[in-house]
């Protein structure tokens, strides 16, 4: 309404058309660089920010910042869920004023950015310097523009993953298929791309390596380039995968490409006669061979969305969530830790979550991650059941938790600690001392029906100690000889008195996420038998009101 009463244009202060918004991106860059709106950018057509209102994945041209993570994932997208760029967009013409609103999802949160118009150019020839749209198309550059403002910078974007720019664009969970790990498995990952295209998420190829870039020039690859996946085939018993370069240009030159010579009869022009351009069949095998990994995003139209924003504070677990479930239900949790852009700090902390089912008196822990994203899914029957977002940090974080439901589902948020509570956090320990997941577990015996539990990851490490005899007693874990380790008790030195028939956690450490050369473990146990001597005190450290995970259960 100002805007229209004075007859003027938009200027974002808040990201403004200067040095502030670039921050040193480039040292010449700059001096080199005016700040124009569209009608001032020489183009052969008007400029709009759709044409004819749809758009494509070669509609997408990558400027002079290395975000082709962001540009893919951009490609992807309006490749294969083109209606979902143009749910983006609150603003969808262009206008005099050069005010435009966009949604993206930042750190677990759908927000609105607005941006002005005002885009960084060539001084000399006025061209766009950053990413732009083809045929005078402004979708890419104002969405390029608003996820830079919600990152403090162009040069923020400089280097990234695409699964980051695809929770980003799209709010759904994701997951990556590493063909490196160690857990990877060739028949069950082509298995789940298959299921997944019949869930029609969104899937991706990514061209990632450190291998020369003739390597993959030469078969008609783009290395460091992300491949919309479209579908699978067998063709006389071979796996093949349908890729598309959102580019639209350059293919795939080896076995089973366009003009190979491995295709029988007719059998190419059958499997080529309608395909998008960019779009080539590779095998199963050469995927696996030149590609890195697969991204799934599981994007689903038609799933009820619930989002919570939420906080440990000094580590402490404060919320739990109560669902309950009307119908058999597909639901995927997910919980999110704000991220900083351009920053070399580690700034996630180590979390998980525990789900109970109230019901069948059951709960699952799921392996603490350190990643700013993580998701799990679930298939659940009706029922009532608890979320318990925890961390094993001792700092004071934000962050989201989000469902995601094919059916109808009821979310209560609670903040209530209570001994129940205190029970399902150390049970869901116990149990997956019983049945570990992702983890090795050794049981030492210190005494008579005393014994030391050891759970181990690459995460974090666990101390529990089991007291089944009818002895008081006195033990000390001492870890302080280990290197580049944190304790979430901010000791690794620790004291507790564990009475008869009780279990507790007593120390758990992780390694510091801003140390990158690893870490040692040195753990040293003291048990003494109490027996009729009263101790001057139990814990040390104290234990306080919200330590939870630390305070001795009973033994049932």
């Amino acid at each position: 309404m100002v805007l229209r009463a004075a007859n003027t244009k938009f200027i974002d202060y808040e990201f403004p058309p200067n040095e502030k918004s670039l921050t040193s991106f480039m040292d010449d860059t700059e001096s080199n660089t005016i700040w124009l709106r569209p009608p001032e950018i020489p183009s052969k057509a008007p400029w709009a920010i759709f044409r004819r209102g749809a758009v494509s994945g070669d509609d997408v041209r990558q400027g002079q910042i290395g975000n082709c993570w962001f540009l893919a994932a951009l490609s992807v997208v309006a490749e294969q869920r083109p209606e979902h760029i143009l749910k983006l967009f609150l603003t969808k013409e262009v206008n005099f004023y050069g005010l435009y609103q966009v949604r993206l999802c930042k750190d677990g949160e759908w927000k609105i950015v607005v941006v002005d118009d005002l885009f960084p150019c060539n001084k000399s020839n006025k061209q766009l310097l950053f990413s732009r749209g083809a045929n005078s198309q402004l979708w890419v550059s104002i969405l390029e523009k608003a996820y830079a403002k919600l990152n403090n910078s162009y040069a923020a974007l400089d280097g990234g993953s695409i699964v980051e720019s695809l929770i980003d664009l799209t709010g759904a969970p994701c997951e990556v298929i590493d063909f490196a790990s160690k857990k990877f498995d060739s028949d069950i990952t082509c298995a789940r791309i298959i299921s997944c295209l019949e869930e029609k998420f969104l899937l991706g190829a990514s061209c990632i390596s450190k291998d020369d870039t003739q390597i993959f020039q030469s078969v008609g690859l783009v290395r460091n380039h992300v491949y919309s996946l479209l579908g699978v085939q067998v063709v006389r018993g071979t796996r093949l995968i349908l890729l598309r370069n959102p580019w639209g240009h350059q293919e795939w030159n080896g076995e089973w490409s366009r003009h190979s010579s491995v295709w029988q009869s007719t059998e190419a022009k059958t499997f080529y006669s309608n395909l998008a351009p960019g779009s080539f069949w590779i095998s199963y095998e050469d995927l696996l061979r030149y590609f890195h990994d697969v991204v799934i995003c599981k994007i689903h139209s038609d799933y009820e969305e619930i989002r919570y924003k939420d906080n440990f504070v000094n580590g402490n677990t404060l919320s739990w969530y109560k669902i309950t479930i009307f119908h058999t239900t597909d639901l995927h949790i997910t919980l999110t830790q704000p991220s900083k852009r351009g920053s070399f700090e580690n700034t996630s902390i180590l979390f998980c979550w525990i789900l109970v089912n109230l019901d069948k008196r059951t709960n699952i822990l799921v392996t603490p991650q350190t990643f700013s994203q993580y998701s799990k899914n679930y298939l659940l029957e009706a029922g009532n059941y608890l979320v318990i977002p925890i961390t094993f940090s001792t700092q004071t974080k934000e962050f989201v938790i989000s469902f995601h439901s094919s059916k109808p589902i009821l979310v209560t948020p609670s903040s209530i600690i209570n001994q129940e509570l205190q029970y399902y956090l150390q049970q869901s320990i116990i149990d997956n001392y019983r049945s570990p997941i992702d983890c090795h577990v050794i049981q030492k015996p210190l005494h008579n029906d005393i014994f030391i539990y050891e759970w181990s990851s690459s995460y974090f490490h666990l101390f529990l100690l089991e007291n089944k005899s009818q002895n008081t007693v006195f033990f000390e874990c001492d870890a302080s000889g280990s290197e580049g380790l944190i304790s979430s008790r901010n000791t690794l030195l620790c004291h507790d008195v564990i009475f008869p028939m009780q279990r507790q956690l007593v120390l758990t450490v992780y390694p510091n996420p801003n140390q990158s050369n690893g870490y040692r473990l040195s753990a040293h146990y003291h048990l003494k038998i109490l027996n009729n001597h009263n101790p001057t005190y139990l814990h040390f450290p104290e234990l306080g009101m919200n330590d939870l995970f630390y305070k001795p259960l009973q033994i049932k």
